[in-house]
């Protein structure tokens, strides 16, 4: 009953990838995931602290499904992906469509830089 221990991963494995290469679960940011669920027809629902909730819903034979994305996180680990994908599947969706597109989908666009208004400094007035 004792516990086997798994051998040592090497660098190799440990690579963040972004883009699905044979089999391999892109670990995406929350911007990106956003932008794929909302591309699969799912809506805001709801946020609560960083917790935003997208739903699906229920389309002939497939039940509502929501999603919760998690918004604290700068990337989301491999876990934390399958979890999502897992409440994607109820929709219906697998995991090619879920991370289907995400490349360059969510990119901030920069907004446009104005100079603040200058306001004049009232002139000092008082004797001398």
């Amino acid at each position: 009953m004792g516990r086997t221990l798994r051998p040592n991963r090497g660098v190799e494995e440990m690579v963040l990838s972004r883009a699905p290469a044979m089999g391999k679960l892109p670990l995406l940011t929350p911007r990106e995931v956003v932008a794929n669920i909302e591309s699969l027809g799912f809506v805001f629902k709801n946020q609560v602290g960083s917790h935003a909730q997208y739903e699906k819903a229920a389309i002939a034979a497939h039940i509502r499904a929501v999603v919760t994305v998690d918004m604290g996180y700068p990337r989301f680990s491999k876990e934390g992906m399958q979890r999502m994908i897992r409440q994607a599947r109820i929709a219906g969706y697998s995991k090619d469509e879920f991370c289907s597109g995400m490349t360059n989908k969510a990119v901030a666009t920069p907004l446009p830089l104005t100079p603040a208004p200058v306001t004049p400094k009232p002139a000092k007035g008082g004797k001398r």
